[in-house]
């Protein structure tokens, strides 16, 4: 029986992730109480389908960010991250490329890769991601 990736959900470094994730695209603000809720919701997936990218982008990114023609350009790219095996830096470099929403796709992106990383971890053994180097206060800090 496979460990339930999803505690690593409610886990307290995903504050810290969705600071990092932000900073990554230069918004040095404390990220919201509605947008660290998102990347939970996410986070606690056992798979990823549009509609749940669009209820994720309205949270998190913002109500314009979901274009209509993102749920078919999606698909193929969620059905892909379900994969075990799969080489999520290529995964990521192609998400980006597509620009399958109006705003947003960077962070969007980061977020499915920490998805994907948490399904391959055990439930113990999920902290901080040692790519996200800096705590959230240190992060705003920083830029202010």
């Amino acid at each position: 029986m496979p460990t339930p990736f999803r505690s690593g959900a409610f886990a307290p470094w995903v504050d810290d992730f969705v600071a990092w994730s932000f900073g990554q695209s230069d918004i040095w603000r404390q990220p919201t109480t509605a947008e660290i809720a998102a990347h939970r919701g996410l986070f606690a997936l056992d798979a990823v389908r549009s509609q749940h990218i669009a209820m994720f982008c309205r949270h998190a990114v913002g109500p314009t960010s979901f274009k209509a023609s993102s749920y078919s350009q999606l698909e193929e790219p969620l059905a892909d991250l379900g994969r075990f095996e799969l080489d999520v830096d290529l995964w990521v470099r192609s998400f980006l490329a597509r620009q399958p929403l109006a705003d947003g796709n960077g962070r969007c992106a980061r977020a499915l890769r920490m998805w994907h990383d948490l399904r391959l971890q055990d439930a113990d053994d999920v902290g901080l991601p040692a790519f996200v180097a800096l705590p959230a206060s240190s992060l705003a800090a920083r830029h202010h």
